[in-house]
């Protein structure tokens, strides 16, 4: 179910804005990164070991097909192709953010406050 994660990203960017007006007249900015999946060497080893559900199961009776799918692309290599069809042709990765986050704490984002900054490679947009 990604009812309560959808909630919880939407009330990031709520308590975000709402941070922002409040400090903001004390000289303090508030933003958010807020990342898309990203691979990362702990996601790929919880699907390699099954510890990680399949995020992008239709049902909870379809999760062991869509891992198990998951887990053979990554067997085979073929993941990455799997991921490729992202509006960006690829997966995220760390770097990823840590760049968004260097720009926020940046001086280039001087002017930038209640901001939830999404880096997620366009997946939200399908």
């Amino acid at each position: 179910m990604l009812a309560p994660y959808g909630a919880a990203k939407a009330g990031l960017m709520a308590v975000t804005q709402s941070m922002a007006v409040e400090l903001g007249q004390h000289g303090i900015y508030v933003n958010a990164v807020i990342p898309g999946a990203t691979m990362t060497a702990e996601r790929i080893a919880a699907m390699q070991s099954s510890a990680m559900k399949a995020p992008f199961a239709a049902a909870p009776t379809d999760a062991p097909q869509t891992l198990a799918k998951q887990r053979e692309l990554l067997q085979k290599g073929g993941l990455a192709e799997h991921l490729s069809n992202m509006p960006l042709g690829r997966t995220g990765y760390p770097d990823d953010l840590a760049k968004a986050v260097l720009f926020m704490a940046s001086d280039m984002a001087s002017y930038v406050s209640g901001t939830s900054l999404l880096v997620d490679g366009g997946q939200t947009l399908r």
